[in-house]
């Protein structure tokens, strides 16, 4: 499938769970390592590549997948490449509002791309601000810039 870059501007002329009215958002289509034969919904998580195709979490994070309803096959995901994004959050809702005052940074884990309180096997990544969250079924999704 290999790499085709798209520029979209989004300013709320498309309803999107996971990029927030960047002016300007670079997203790409990348094909799952694995394949995703469950069809898992793998949105609003940090991925990396690893030959050539996509990963969840992993050393190197280049983005972060986009729900996209216009996947023509669950091998494939968009991935947000820049812009505010929404993450899913191994943190609770009460230490983002305290992360959220004290400008405190979150991390990403390279196991499963969602973001920690606590940075984790040495990565080299600064950290992310937290924007703003909101609680949903399952997790808590933090609005960070990429």
């Amino acid at each position: 499938m290999g790499f085709k870059e798209v520029k979209t501007g989004y300013r709320g002329s498309k309803s999107q769970d996971t990029v927030d009215l960047s002016p300007v958002c670079a997203t790409a289509w990348f094909d799952w390592k694995d394949g995703n034969e469950e069809a898992e919904d793998r949105s609003c998580l940090f991925v990396s590549i690893e030959e050539g195709m996509l990963v969840v979490g992993g050393k190197e994070p280049i983005g972060v997948t986009v729900k996209d309803s216009s996947a023509f096959y669950p091998g494939a995901q968009k991935v947000a490449l820049n812009g505010v994004v929404m993450v899913k959050s191994d943190v609770s809702s009460e230490q983002l509002s305290v992360s959220t005052s004290s400008g405190k940074k979150l991390f990403v884990s390279q196991l499963t791309g969602k973001l920690e309180s606590k940075r984790k096997f040495g990565s080299k990544k600064q950290g992310f601000l937290v924007l703003g969250y909101r609680e949903s079924p399952g997790s808590v999704k933090v609005k960070v810039i990429l």
